[in-house]
């Protein structure tokens, strides 16, 4: 086998290496039921539907063309993940305010819920937090 051959393999295999890698990692993504029925409970795992999924930052946009989801889940990944019942802030800043609820993985948060944000924690940010649940 020649030299050449043996540096060139390894490298074509670097970009599907990498494209694995990172297709799950930095994303977030929210699923949620609607219903009006007040005495509802939350429904099945398959009865979810997706609502928002991404891997960036979103200032107060609205969950399904505004209308209210009753039941919401997520999953955060790298991010806060945030729902909240209906406020805007009129200021021009772009901000939810009011009632709200920060996504945990594997939760189930009962609204109604009308609008969500996305905020990007650092690595240092989630290991101080870490950190500093271990301090007595």
């Amino acid at each position: 086998m020649h030299l050449s051959s043996l540096i060139l393999l390894p490298l074509a295999l670097v970009p599907l290496v990498t494209a694995d890698s990172d297709s799950g990692e930095g994303s977030w993504s929210l699923r949620g039921y609607k219903t009006k029925a007040d005495d509802a409970k939350p429904p099945k795992p398959d009865q979810y539907e997706d609502l928002a999924s991404g891997r960036n930052v979103v200032k107060c946009a609205d969950l399904s063309n505004g209308e209210e989801v009753r039941f919401v889940k997520g999953v955060p990944g790298d991010f806060a993940v945030t729902v909240y019942q209906g406020l805007v802030d009129d200021t021009g800043k772009n901000k939810c305010l009011g009632e709200s609820a920060t996504i945990q993985p594997g939760e189930v948060y009962e609204g109604p819920f009308k609008r969500y944000e996305i905020q990007f924690l650092p690595i240092k940010k989630r290991s101080g937090k870490v950190l500093g649940s271990f301090v007595a």
